[in-house]
């Protein structure tokens, strides 16, 4: 905290302590959260939505809890079009629009800044090997991973129904899980102009009891101009190319974007 300098507040007493005996000003501060989380929203207002490979049969969003719920298609055959962590090309149901600050600027492909995720109240139900992604995105409308070139985080139910979090990278991911799992949270790396690499995210997973952290390594690079606004992408997808249980898939979703320079 701020203090006088050589404690010239402390002018009183006896003269043997005058110099060193402090009675300096003290300043209150209020500590304020410079850049809170935010919800990604109701995705059925402000947000452009696709969804060619039909995996999505319904959609709803509390705003009271900010809980949002997928209704997804039972995947018999496995394709690689139905993930965002495989192959070439995703097809699923991808929710985009404009990314920007808390303030409302424009989050540029030139700018260093980080995208942290939390995931809570991740509620699988029946649903298995389906993932749900937070991201960052070159091209948000390309169907192409490596045109679309994203990066963030996702939930996932894994092929059991447990759990987790991980980091997503163009067209791979790595994840975490852990049962009975209270939240997990990650955040990812933009190094801005003039490489503009993704650098990969850390992530991790808790429970009551116990929890698991891992990272995705990045590499990548964004190739659109310095002065390009990136988007964000809510991707709906299989985890790779396999077959996937549907059924009700309900997680509270919110982010962060942090400028570093």
């Amino acid at each position: 905290m701020p203090q006088s300098s050589n404690n010239v507040a402390a002018d009183s007493g006896n003269s043997a302590t005058k110099s060193n005996n402090v009675s300096a000003a003290q300043t209150s501060v209020t500590s304020t959260a410079v850049n809170p989380l935010r919800s990604v929203g109701d995705l059925s207002s402000g947000y452009t939505f696709t969804d060619t490979a039909a995996l999505q049969t319904s959609y709803a969003y509390d705003s009271a809890t900010d809980i949002h719920t997928f209704g997804l298609a039972n995947v018999g055959v496995g394709a690689e079009t139905n993930s965002f962590l495989s192959g070439a090309n995703f097809t699923g149901p991808k929710y985009r629009a404009a990314l920007t600050y808390a303030d409302g600027t424009a989050v540029l492909a030139g700018d260093a800044f980080t995208l942290s995720v939390l995931v809570e109240s991740l509620t699988p139900g029946l649903v298995r090997s389906y993932c749900i992604a937070v991201g960052v995105a070159q091209t948000p409308s390309s169907t192409v991973l490596g045109t679309m070139r994203g990066s963030g985080l996702y939930a996932i139910s894994s092929s059991v129904g447990t759990p987790g979090v991980g980091g997503w990278e163009e067209n791979v991911g790595t994840a975490s899980t852990v049962a009975s799992m209270t939240k997990g949270m990650g955040a990812a790396t933009f190094s801005g102009t003039p490489q503009k690499f993704r650098n990969g995210s850390a992530f991790g997973v808790m429970s009551a009891a116990s929890g698991n952290v891992s990272t995705r390594a990045g590499g990548g690079q964004f190739s659109v101009a310095d002065g390009d606004q990136l988007g964000i992408v809510v991707l709906v997808g299989t985890n790779g190319t396999v077959t996937a249980t549907g059924g009700s898939i309900s997680v509270r979703l919110r982010y962060a974007v942090t400028k570093l320079s």
